[in-house]
């Protein structure tokens, strides 16, 4: 390639520089880093599901009861194939919880938490 198109494999080797991440030397100027290949690890780290302890999937869990509290949505919301693939492209790490896990769990400790606020405003107030 060199032989026959000097002036396009100058022209790629420095539009490849330009398009890498840069970082600053001790003079302030910018230099191009070095790829680094993706290790083993960090694939499957990516590829991984959050555990059901994992506080993000606690966190989107009691979000999407939320979400179906407010604003009245059927519990089956959470079967629906449209919201599954929202929920997965949003969060790809996320394993969807079952509407049974929704009505059991979720709703009914949310439940609780509110009404122990509502009882403890009430509490405070003096006039109703």
């Amino acid at each position: 390639m060199k032989r026959h198109h000097n002036s396009e494999l100058d022209t790629a080797s420095t539009s490849k520089t330009t398009t890498q991440k840069t970082k600053r030397d001790e003079e302030g100027g910018l230099q191009p880093q070095p790829k680094r290949q993706t290790t083993l690890s960090e694939i499957i780290d990516k590829k991984s599901l959050y555990v059901d302890d994992d506080v993000r999937a606690k966190d989107i869990t009691l979000t999407i009861a939320e979400q179906i509290c407010v604003d009245m949505e059927p519990f089956d919301l959470v079967n629906k194939i449209g919201f599954q693939r929202l929920i997965k492209k949003l969060c790809p790490k996320y394993k969807m919880v079952s509407r049974f896990h929704i009505t059991e769990k979720v709703i009914p400790e949310m439940y609780q938490r509110v009404r122990a606020k509502v009882l403890e405003l009430l509490k405070t107030c003096r006039i109703l």
